[in-house]
């Protein structure tokens, strides 16, 4: 009997050591995941916190369910979501109430109808808005910003700096046969306003006065002169060009773009042209296809 008592007297000292060894590795293994923070309810790397980039699920805004869209004359609508820009043909959208802008500024927030190939501005009576040359359009579920810009006469300084940039990429021309138009912002928010140029010859009447064909975009700052959009062709290749022009500066999602329009010859059309501005640098987000009415 009292062999079988000493056995179990053993057994029980090592059933006890070995409950306390376990309980010993088990709380260094926790205080190890303390220090790493992997058991802080905060800590992204914690499998058990919902903001886990390995987790399913988002409640950030900018995910696929948010989106903003623009429509633009004649016939351009895209939309911006999630950081990216592309293009829409679809119009299950326009019963939203839009922020409309013509070249007088900004006429106030309507509905828009498309009818008898027109874009039409309607208020809230179901009367008809009347804009002035293009129409911009902008909805959506993001803070956006239709930025402000002056157009101007050019003057003597404008030609020297056109001429600068045209005589830089070797292109011989009459400046009086040129399409130029100018506008002035501060364009890379630095307090100082810039020129910005939209100029081409295309379409000329008179291509034996030049040697390229060209529609380019460029910025004029105190130091340089920067291109938004160049196109330089075969003088040959005239009508396969397009006359740009700057639509609009605007801010979606505190994000700075810039948006140029290119007219095609006769009724083919208007494409519409997205970048980003970003540390002194014009990104290309989206470049539509022609669109006309």
């Amino acid at each position: 009997m009292k062999k079988y008592t000493n056995v179990i007297i053993i057994l029980l000292v090592v059933m006890t050591l070995y409950t306390i060894m376990v309980v010993a590795v088990s709380k260094n293994e926790n205080k190890n995941k303390d220090k790493d923070g992997q058991n802080d309810p905060t800590n992204p790397n914690n499998p058990n916190n919902p903001n886990n980039p390995n987790q399913g699920g988002s409640d950030s805004k900018d995910d696929n369910k948010s989106v903003s869209y623009i429509i633009m004359s004649p016939n351009t609508i895209i939309s911006y979501s999630n950081g990216k820009w592309s293009e829409k043909k679809n119009y299950d959208y326009v019963n939203k109430q839009f922020d409309v802008y013509d070249e007088t500024g900004k006429l106030g927030n309507y509905q828009l109808q498309k009818s008898n190939d027109k874009w039409h501005v309607k208020d809230a009576s179901n009367n008809f808005i009347d804009y002035t040359g293009n129409f911009f359009a902008i909805t959506g579920d993001y803070e956006y910003n239709n930025i402000d810009y002056l157009k101007e006469d050019l003057k003597e300084s404008d030609e020297q700096n056109i001429r600068s940039y045209l005589d830089s990429k070797g292109i011989t021309y009459d400046y009086n046969e040129i399409s130029k138009t100018k506008i002035v912002i501060d364009i890379n928010n630095d307090g100082i306003r810039e020129d910005v140029y939209a100029i081409t010859n295309a379409f000329t009447d008179s291509p034996d006065l030049f040697n390229k064909v060209f529609s380019v975009v460029f910025v004029k700052s105190i130091s340089n002169s920067t291109p938004i959009y160049e196109n330089i062709m075969e003088i040959e290749k005239s009508y396969q060009s397009c006359v740009p022009y700057i639509s609009n500066i605007i801010s979606v999602n505190k994000e700075k773009d810039i948006i140029l329009g290119c007219t095609h010859f006769s009724d083919n059309g208007t494409e519409h042209i997205v970048y980003k501005i970003l540390d002194n640098k014009y990104i290309l987000q989206l470049k539509t296809s022609i669109n006309s009415i």
